[in-house]
């Protein structure tokens, strides 16, 4: 699984949710290098929050051509964006509803 956060704590907090449910993570700041590794094509889903997305347009590229789900995590205070290619989870929220979200993409349920 790709984690996508500038936010280094929340980062952290992130992979640790999910490593400690026996999710492997690989974790990056930003858009651009997460999607452009070569391992983001072998992984279940990706998990993004909304900070790392400066430029929604391109964002939703990457989710179109994205061959994997991608959960999008969205401050709840925000407007919301259309965003087709990807299920939105409204920030704050405890671990569950991140987990149901992940094991619910990996078996492709969404």
């Amino acid at each position: 699984m790709i984690v996508v956060t500038p936010d280094v704590a929340f980062r952290h907090s992130l992979t640790f949710v999910l490593e400690s449910s026996g999710v492997a993570v690989l974790s990056y700041d930003a858009l651009g290098p997460a999607f452009g590794s070569p391992q983001a094509q072998h992984v279940g889903c990706a998990v993004v929050d909304d900070d790392a997305i400066h430029d929604w347009q391109y964002a939703q590229g990457l989710f179109a051509s994205f061959r994997h789900p991608v959960i999008l995590l969205i401050d709840q205070y925000r407007s919301p964006q259309e965003v087709p290619y990807a299920r939105c989870l409204a920030k704050p929220f405890l671990g569950e509803p991140l987990l149901q979200a992940v094991q619910d993409a990996i078996v492709g349920k969404s």
